[in-house]
């Protein structure tokens, strides 16, 4: 039924974005978990088509994890761009790619207080490419290795600012800098 009201397209987005809201917030019933917004920018080079996309488009996106330990997270999160345009003279492509991941994140503190800290991560991830070549459209999944670097620093004991860089390995090769807030759930 969701399917037919919203496009087979839209109803596959709609069903992955509904799955990682209703994990993320899971969250909260957790003895210390965190839920957060992001937003910056994504790049690709979708190796699969040959495409290298000089253009940059805006992301954005809402996490949530699990803290297991003070050091040790499990996460998820929902992520989405802006249209990616290239023109290679004769024709005009667009793109635009959504999904969710699931990492395990490791925090190692950086101030003697441990109001900050730098971060790794790494995961699995899925997600959907929509692709536009002038008149016609297509869409296809991708799923994949990912991995990620960052930082936060607690603004206050429930408020923490976070700034993440992100590889996502596979067909769609893409790249996204974020930066984002994030609230403490539980503590």
């Amino acid at each position: 039924m969701l399917g037919s009201i919203l496009g087979q397209k839209n109803a596959s987005k709609a069903r992955i974005a509904a799955v990682v809201m209703t994990s993320l917030m899971s969250c909260c019933v957790w003895a210390d978990g965190y839920l957060g917004a992001r937003a910056g920018m994504v790049s690709v080079d979708d190796d699969s088509a040959g495409l290298n996309f000089s253009d940059r488009a805006l992301s954005g996106g809402v996490y949530g994890g699990i803290n297991l330990s003070e050091r040790i997270a499990l996460e998820l999160s929902y992520l989405s761009s802006g249209i990616l345009e290239e023109d290679f003279g004769v024709v005009s492509v667009e793109a635009k790619y959504s999904g969710g991941t699931l990492v395990a994140v490791g925090r190692l503190p950086t101030s003697a207080s441990g109001n900050s800290s730098i971060f790794g991560k790494v995961g699995f991830y899925v997600g959907e490419v929509d692709v536009s070549l002038g008149s016609l459209s297509g869409g296809d999944s991708d799923s994949g290795f990912t991995a990620g670097i960052g930082a936060d620093m607690e603004l206050t004991e429930t408020i923490t600012l976070r700034g993440d860089l992100d590889w996502f390995e596979g067909d769609a090769g893409l790249t996204t800098l974020t930066v984002g807030i994030q609230f403490a759930v539980g503590k």
